[in-house]
């Protein structure tokens, strides 16, 4: 009996022996593997969990890593200062070393070091940057207020809220100081309104429009408080609506604007948006001013793609091949006073841009031409151009309106007696699918009609409605161009 215990002591004994010697082989295997990570990557947080960051009152979506506390320090992708701010950031990746650059401001840091330069000045960081899913993540705190901003936490929303002065140079070539936390914006100016739905501005930003802007179809804003003409406002009826700031163009209104505004607190910001050679640096300008600089490269990408698209199928075309074009208003045409586009027009950009030789285009601006010019001209397409709200554009159902203007057109007694009309080579098109940003959009249009083989994969109306559905979040709606491509 005795010996037959202790046969059982040493089985019990040997099976802990055994389970001691697997967990001895597991923290040594454990042991190595954490050997072989870089110093900073099991450096772990005490303490992470994820929050919000807001910009001059917009929320900032960062991507694929969202912004999160560590140790009480808010931490962000780098990226955010140069989608948002507007700043220049580049990546060595010998060093692992971040540049980031603008307004001034110089900051180098390392990941895994807590030394940073300021302007070449040493500072220490109290949380190190590092490295997560492959994006260098930073404080938020120290590189924002490097820039100027200002950074307060909403305990009661667990958010982060930043209040930054955007500085900007305006369509005038003025360098502007935008103050922080532009909530509350009177938009005089129809171009800049689109663009700030483009850039997903909330509407509840907008406090008050001009006329054309409340009256316009698409953009949604017919509820909001009416100001007068983007010409000649009602300088009473913006002070009673009590915004923050003015978005209107660079020449209009004069600056009788900042000398009733600016003195009550009412800054005037001036972005023209409407010349497509300038689009891109207006956007942008915009953009930095709200925190959505990424949303408009992302934007400008977009549009860039269909532009370089138009231009590598027509690159090619000889010149004796192209077609001669004739661009008229559609209210010149009823009143047969002749009235073109000619250089200086976003319509003339369109023509040449689709492959077309505009007929007027050694004229400027929008020169009224005679009969019989246009009879020796003899151009093989004509295209009308409307801004008529009753013939095309987003609330005509039909194209019952587009079509008679068509057929007058073509029964014209001077249009039936060129190319264009003794072929049908007649179109319609909306004015508003050019100029500002948008060139490119009615230029598909024309060059469909063209050149039909050599675009004859594209679909205008698919661009078209993805420009709005996309990157506008209204539905596509109404006739736009007749007849179909």
């Amino acid at each position: 009996m005795e010996r037959k215990n202790r046969r059982d002591e040493e089985k019990i004994v040997l099976r802990r022996f055994k389970r001691m010697k697997r967990k001895i082989s597991f923290l040594i295997i454990a042991a190595f593997l954490i050997s072989l990570l870089p110093l900073y990557a099991f450096a772990l947080p005490v303490q992470t969990y994820q929050t919000q960051v807001y910009l001059n009152g917009v929320r900032i979506d960062t991507g694929d890593v969202p912004p999160f506390i560590e140790n009480g320090r808010t931490m962000v992708p780098l990226r955010f200062f140069s989608e948002n701010l507007g700043a220049a950031v580049k990546w060595d990746g010998n060093t692992q070393t971040v540049t980031v650059q603008g307004d001034g401001v110089n900051i180098k840091l390392t990941v895994g070091k807590k030394e940073v330069f300021v302007n070449g000045q040493k500072k220490v960081v109290d949380v190190t940057p590092r490295l997560v899913s492959n994006r260098v993540v930073v404080p938020l705190r120290f590189v924002a207020e490097a820039f100027g901003a200002q950074v307060k936490w909403n305990k009661e929303e667990s958010k982060v809220v930043l209040q930054w002065n955007a500085k900007i140079t305006d369509s005038t070539g003025a360098e502007v100081s935008i103050p922080a936390g532009l909530t509350r914006l009177v938009v005089l100016n129809t171009d800049a309104a689109e663009s700030l739905r483009l850039l997903q501005i909330p509407d509840e930003f907008i406090v008050g429009v001009s006329d054309t802007v409340k009256s316009d179809p698409y953009l949604g804003f017919d509820y909001k408080e009416s100001v007068g003409s983007w010409q000649n406002p009602n300088f009473e009826r913006i002070m009673s609506v009590k915004p923050q700031a003015v978005i209107t163009y660079g020449k209009w209104p004069d600056k009788t604007l900042e000398e009733k505004l600016e003195p009550v607190g009412i800054k005037v910001i001036r972005v023209d948006l409407y010349k497509p050679e300038s689009y891109d640096r207006d956007l942008k300008t915009l953009a930095k001013i709200f925190g959505r600089v990424k949303l408009a490269e992302e934007f400008i990408q977009w549009k860039e793609n269909k532009l370089a698209l138009l231009k590598e199928r027509v690159k090619d075309i000889k010149p004796e091949e192209r077609v001669k074009v004739f661009g008229i208003w559609s209210s010149s045409l009823t009143s047969g006073t002749w009235k073109t586009f000619a250089q200086g027009t976003a319509v003339h950009e369109g023509i040449e841009l689709a492959g077309g030789i505009n007929i007027a285009r050694e004229m400027k601006d929008y020169p009224v031409v005679s009969p019989e010019w246009i009879l020796e001209k003899n151009p093989s397409k004509l295209v009308v151009g409307t801004y008529d709200k009753n013939i095309i554009g987003y609330l005509v159902k039909d194209a019952s309106a587009a079509e008679k203007l068509r057929e007058d057109a073509i029964s014209n007694p001077v249009i039936s007696q060129i190319e264009a009309g003794k072929n049908k080579e007649v179109y319609v098109i909306s004015t508003k699918l050019f100029g500002g940003n948008k060139t490119y959009l009615g230029a598909l249009y024309m060059a469909k009609w063209f050149y039909p083989e050599r675009f004859k994969d594209i679909n205008p109306d698919q661009v078209l409605k993805e420009y709005f559905e996309k990157w506008l979040g209204i539905p596509l709606k109404g006739v736009w161009a007749y007849p179909q491509p």
